[in-house]
C-alpha cells in the first residue's frame, strides 16, 4: 500500500463522525486567559457558554460529554480548534467544566457522543484567510525588557500563529510575534520579558524539561 494512500485513509478516518457511538478521550478546561479571544469559528470565546475545541470535528457539532469520574454530563458545541498533537482531544469551556464538576487544570477522562454534526464554516476574508489569523495584533506589541526567550522562527505567518495558539493552550500568556520583512519573511515567537538573564535561562531550562521546547535566550533591543 502506498504511503500517500495510507495518509489519506488516516485523515479520512479521523474526520469520520458516527452518530450515537460512545468514545472515550482526554479533556481539559480552557485557561482563564483565553476569555474574549477569537475562536476558529469567528466567535468570541466566552467561558460562560457551553462550548468546546477539538482538532477536527466539524464546527457546530453538538456533543454529550460525560465525566467518567462522577457521571456528570453536559451538552457542548464545537466552535474552536486545538492542535491534533496535544495529549488531550477536547478543550472545554469553564462553564462546561463546572457542569462536569471539574475544578482541576490537568486533563481528565471523558466519554463523548455525537448528537448532531455541525455545518458551521470559519469566518473567511475576501482572500480566503481564516478570521483567527487576522486577530494577531495583540502579539505584535513591542516586547519591553532586557531579555526574552525565542521559542520558534517561521517563514509562514500561519505556522507562527498556530504555534502561538498551542502555547496559549498550554497556559502561556506573555507571547510576542516579531516580524522581519526586510531580508526575508521571518516570524519569531518570543516570550518574556525578563530583567535578569539568569531568570530567563532558568525559565528556558524548565520549558525544555516540561514542554520539550527548544528555545534560547536573546538580548532585546
Amino acid at each position: 500500500m502506498k504511503k500517500g494512500f495510507v495518509v489519506l485513509l488516516v485523515l479520512f478516518l479521523a474526520n469520520t463522525v458516527t452518530y450515537g457511538q460512545k468514545n472515550t478521550a482526554l479533556a481539559k478546561i480552557y485557561p482563564d486567559e483565553y476569555q474574549n479571544n477569537l475562536t476558529h469559528s469567528g466567535e468570541i470565546y466566552d467561558f460562560d457558554k457551553l462550548t468546546s475545541a477539538h482538532p477536527n470535528l466539524p464546527l457546530g457539532t453538538l456533543l454529550r460529554i460525560i465525566n467518567l469520574e462522577n457521571n456528570k454530563r453536559v451538552l457542548v458545541r464545537i466552535n474552536d480548534r486545538i492542535s491534533q498533537f496535544l495529549p488531550w482531544q477536547f478543550l472545554l469551556s469553564k462553564s462546561a467544566g463546572e457542569n462536569l464538576n471539574i475544578t482541576q487544570t490537568t486533563p481528565f477522562d471523558i466519554q463523548y457522543e455525537v448528537l448532531k454534526i455541525g455545518t458551521t464554516q470559519p469566518l473567511m476574508t475576501a482572500k480566503g484567510i481564516d478570521q483567527e489569523y487576522l486577530n494577531i495584533q495583540k502579539y505584535r506589541a513591542k516586547i519591553k525588557g532586557k531579555f526574552g526567550i525565542q521559542l520558534g522562527s517561521f517563514s509562514n505567518q500561519k505556522e507562527a500563529i498556530d504555534f502561538i495558539f498551542d502555547l496559549e493552550v498550554k497556559g502561556f500568556t506573555q507571547i510576542y510575534l516579531n516580524e522581519n520583512h526586510l531580508d526575508s519573511n521571518e516570524y519569531k515567537v518570543l516570550i518574556g520579558p525578563f530583567e535578569q538573564i539568569e531568570s530567563a535561562r532558568q525559565t528556558n531550562t524548565r520549558l525544555k524539561s516540561i514542554y520539550n521546547l527548544d528555545g534560547f535566550v536573546i538580548h532585546l533591543n
